[in-house]
């Protein structure tokens, strides 16, 4: 089974709804923002596919992401993505609309 985590709070709100949307197999993991360091680095190792606001150098390894998606997130900043970063992302405006076959 591959793992989405939610990161953030903006992101884990759409939690349960992408559940059911979702037609393959999936664990849905949320994470908000105050949870602890050991934690985001747990969280980002084991994740496949990634919603979040933001994304930077600052964040640990996330060695088996294929998917970076990330609502509401302008095009300037993205121009400035990690080189480490071997995923492909996928920019929204917003959640009503995600892919149900990730």
């Amino acid at each position: 089974m591959l793992n989405v985590l939610l990161l953030n709070a903006y992101s884990a709100n759409h939690a349960e709804r992408l559940r059911h949307l979702l037609t393959t197999k999936w664990q849905v993991s949320t994470l908000d923002e105050s949870e602890r360091e050991a934690s985001l680095e747990a969280a980002l190792r084991s994740a496949d596919a990634l919603v979040t606001t933001r994304y930077g150098l600052a964040m640990p390894p996330a060695p088996r992401l294929k998917l970076i998606q990330t609502p509401v997130s302008g095009t300037t900043a993205w121009s400035r993505r990690p080189s480490r970063l071997n995923a492909p992302s996928a920019m929204c405006m917003s959640m009503k609309s995600p892919s149900a076959n990730m």
